[in-house]
């Protein structure tokens, strides 16, 4: 279901946004005289890009847009990039007829200030809400169902197949299915052969820091996992939901761990 919204969504990012500024400019570069019309709306909509991401810094990781509250700062500055998308554009329409490349970076401007205008106005069955870090961001359009879209896209007749050990909840697939608009679908759960009871244990640490708070520090995260590290002698299998809390996870552990790691990169397998 959220890989259907997400096809079924759009999304305007600020990476969309600055690799159409750098490739206007360099098609510019290969037609006598387009480089001096491009270089000003280009510079000029880097910049809106960038006030735009210090605007929404201010507001919270992620939330609504048009936000309700506390966002006029925010809605300014997305005022300003469209302006700027549209002095991109402007620039481009006379010079697109000289090449293929300026012609593509032409119909992506009007497509990106389209989406940009579509994201400001909110829509019934539809969630518009952004997210931002560290200087990016994107503003997103998610359906609140996919059922019936997706129930569009199997109207052919085909067999479709969704296997997962995710997919039943108490037995039942009805979450599952009804998200996505399955009428009565023939179901099957497989029981695992592993023998947990006997074979596994769960430690759930209490009173670790949130870690969707601005400042989260996986310190903690390390200070509960070494005992545990320690008592497989180091027989262990880490995941992490982010390369950066890997990263910062790594010094960490071999301060206070004894281990030669197999591998970093998005997980990691230590050995003794």
């Amino acid at each position: 279901p959220e890989t259907a919204a997400q096809h079924f969504g759009a999304a305007f990012s600020s990476g969309q946004v600055y690799a159409l500024a750098d490739d206007a400019l360099a098609e510019a570069g290969r037609v006598s005289g387009a480089l001096a019309a491009l270089q000003g709306p280009r510079d000029a909509l880097r910049d809106a890009v960038r006030h735009f991401a210090l605007a929404l810094s201010g507001l919270a990781g992620r939330g609504e847009w048009p936000p309700e509250r506390g966002g006029e700062d925010a809605l300014d500055a997305a005022a300003g990039l469209d302006g700027a998308l549209a002095g991109l554009e402007d620039a481009l329409e006379p010079l697109a007829e000289a090449s293929a490349g300026l012609e593509s970076c032409l119909r992506r401007a009007t497509g990106l200030r389209a989406l940009l205008r579509t994201l400001d106005a909110p829509e019934p069955d539809w969630v518009h809400w952004y997210e931002a870090r560290d200087r990016r961001f994107s503003l997103n359009r998610t359906p609140l169902s996919v059922a019936d879209p997706f129930s569009e896209l199997r109207a052919d007749g085909a067999a479709w197949i969704f296997t997962s050990a995710t997919l039943a909840v108490a037995g039942r697939f009805d979450h599952f299915s009804d998200q996505l608009g399955l009428a009565q679908p023939e179901t099957l759960e497989v029981p695992s052969s592993f023998d947990y009871r006997q074979n596994a244990l769960l430690y759930l640490p209490r009173d670790l820091p949130d870690p969707a708070r601005d400042g989260y520090d996986v310190a903690a995260l390390v200070d509960a996992s070494v005992p545990v590290l320690e008592a497989s002698r180091g027989r262990a299998f880490m995941l992490f939901t982010s390369h950066r809390a890997l990263r910062d996870a790594r010094p960490l552990l071999e301060r206070r761990l004894d281990l030669t790691p197999v591998s970093y990169t998005h997980l990691t397998l230590p050995t003794k």
